[in-house]
């Protein structure tokens, strides 16, 4: 599985549970679902899964489902931060280890259950499991070793001649390397591999479900692909978190190889490109698609398909020169 290493700074709950506003359940049954995504946009497909969060007045269920993840140690994180993507810089709320269910297919779960409250590994941070609404899970391997010195330094002796500038320090010095034992004042690191944004609590999560299309255009002047079409095609299932983006175009110039590329976050009118669009027919045709069902990010690691909504579009090929252009729905 490719992967790329972020680091977030871990927070314990005695450092920022009393910065934190606890959303209380209202008495009826509400849920809310994500899909687990990759943390680096270009990887190939490899690990997925679910996170599913539910509130009923007796019970709480935090329960996070992962399959074809190598490798070992892992662990889910909740971020401090609101309604934003995925973000290196992020602090995190610690909350438990995973629990392999499988080697052979990578097979994780760790699944926690508060009574009338969150679990307890997470009320700490929320005396209920809505108030991780428009935050994201985490799940991260260890970071890099914490070594600290400790220098003992005794028996100094300083000597200024008379009349003299200059210093003799004699000194004899320790020095042990190690690591220390846990401090809930001390902070780490994490290298995260997957995330998932949570979206608010709702009691029929399906009516927030659409689905969603539009044309893509020739772009002006004398096109390169004159008689090229296209579309995007969008889809949420929020009972299930899985978002699908997929952009086809048909009849493009032949022998050409096509990406997709969005407007910025922060300045739409810049382009970034989302990635290389899958072609068939001698090119003629291309198709790219992100699925987060198959853990696949959507394009700059956005949370959500609206994120996207009104940022150009555009189909370029190596030379980037446009073959179709258009706005997210």
């Amino acid at each position: 599985m490719k992967r790329i290493r972020f680091s977030f700074v871990v927070v314990t709950a005695v450092a920022i549970a009393a910065g934190v506003s606890h959303v209380q359940a209202q008495g009826g049954t509400t849920s809310a679902a994500s899909q687990l995504r990759r943390t680096l946009e270009d990887s190939e497909r490899s690990a997925f899964g679910q996170v599913k969060l539910k509130e009923t007045p007796t019970k709480q269920t935090f329960d996070t489902v992962l399959s074809k993840l190598a490798q070992e140690s892992f662990r889910v994180y909740i971020t401090t931060n609101l309604n934003s993507g995925f973000n290196t810089n992020d602090f995190v709320f610690s909350v438990a280890p995973l629990d392999r269910k499988s080697i052979k297919g990578g097979k994780w779960q760790r699944k926690l259950t508060g009574s009338g409250q969150s679990p307890d590994a997470v009320l700490s941070y929320f005396a209920d499991l809505s108030g991780l609404g428009g935050r994201q899970v985490v799940i991260a391997r260890p970071g890099p070793d914490i070594l600290v010195s400790l220098t003992n330094v005794f028996n100094c002796v300083t000597n200024i001649p008379f009349g003299s500038t200059t210093t003799n320090v004699v000194c004899i010095t320790n020095i042990i390397v190690g690591v220390p034992l846990f401090d809930p004042a001390v902070t780490g690191t994490v290298s995260a591999v997957m995330w998932a944004p949570i979206p608010d609590f709702l009691p029929k999560p399906g009516v927030a479900n659409f689905k969603q299309t539009a044309t893509l255009l020739l772009p002006g002047g004398v096109p390169p692909s004159p008689a090229a079409k296209g579309q995007i095609r969008l889809s949420f299932n929020n009972a299930k978190g899985q978002s699908v983006l997929e952009v086809r175009a048909t009849s493009l110039t032949r022998g050409q190889v096509y990406s997709l590329w969005l407007g910025d976050s922060a300045t739409p009118s810049v382009l970034v490109k989302a990635g290389d669009m899958i072609m068939k027919q001698d090119g003629s045709q291309a198709r790219f698609v992100r699925d987060t069902k198959f853990g696949d990010p959507l394009p700059q690691q956005v949370p959500f398909l609206e994120n996207l909504s009104g940022r150009p579009i555009a189909i370029l090929d190596e030379f980037e020169s446009p073959h179709l252009v258009g706005t997210m729905p």
